[in-house]
């Protein structure tokens, strides 16, 4: 969950009903309290929670264009314009009072976003599911106040993992995911580092915190931003932007 100018949202719907109502409860909320659930792709683990959370709730629901014909399929042709909405990867969109950018990446779901927020006081990028970046994401995560960046695998795991050959070609691919080594790469190469960095998306296969954070270290990461958090896929992890 983002929370950026007194406005809660939701990125993407991979998690069940109830852990999304438990998870919100915790932080003394409700389905109501959110403004949007934004989707980034429609890989399974990203949207699987989607056709339960738009039964039980009334959630509105904000897609990338080239998704918004699988979504509403799943969802009812009645969702359009009501609760589904569409955006256009790199155009730009005041979002209740919050500016909102998404922002095409190399995946292999084709609509694959980022995206970045800004409410006139604080920016935040989040920028996972990518198999490389480019100048275009650096900008985005350049002096922004909190970045969520993936921090998938090491590379040698997979290698020896017993995952599928076609998987393993598939994460180590430009169009797969980041590697520890590529992501903190990234942030060691911006000339305005942002505050503070959430690494998410730790394969548990092929990665682990303990690896990430040996990383971190590796790369000198906390001597160019203020605060380095790891995040958990069993738990919250919460940091104040």
């Amino acid at each position: 969950m983002l929370t950026l100018g007194g406005r809660h949202f939701l990125i993407d719907s991979g998690i069940s009903h109830r852990r999304l109502t438990e998870g919100l409860a915790a932080q003394g909320l409700g389905t109501d309290d959110i403004e949007a659930v934004l989707i980034t792709h429609t890989h399974t683990d990203h949207v699987s929670g989607l056709p339960v959370w738009f039964r039980k709730t009334a959630l509105r629901f904000i897609v990338p264009e080239m998704a918004l014909r699988r979504v509403s399929v799943c969802m009812g042709g009645d969702a359009l314009g009501s609760r589904l909405f569409s955006f256009v990867p790199g155009e730009d969109y005041a979002l209740d009072g919050i500016m909102f950018h998404p922002f095409p990446v190399e995946h292999d779901a084709p609509e694959t976003v980022g995206f970045g927020f800004d409410d006139g006081t604080a920016r935040f990028t989040y920028l996972t599911d990518l198999g490389g970046a480019d100048e275009r994401h650096m900008g985005f995560c350049a002096g922004a106040d909190l970045v969520f960046l993936e921090a998938n695998h090491e590379p040698e795991l997979v290698e020896v993992s017993s995952y599928p050959a076609a998987l393993k070609r598939r994460i180590l691919s430009p169009k797969g995911h980041l590697s520890n080594k590529q992501a903190l790469s990234l942030l060691a190469s911006l000339k305005q580092p942002p505050r503070k960095v959430i690494l998410g998306h730790l394969s548990e296969v092929n990665n682990s915190p303990e690896r990430v954070r040996e990383r971190v270290d590796e790369f000198g990461i906390l001597r160019i931003v203020n605060e380095v958090h790891i995040a958990s896929q069993r738990k919250p992890t919460t940091v104040a932007i």
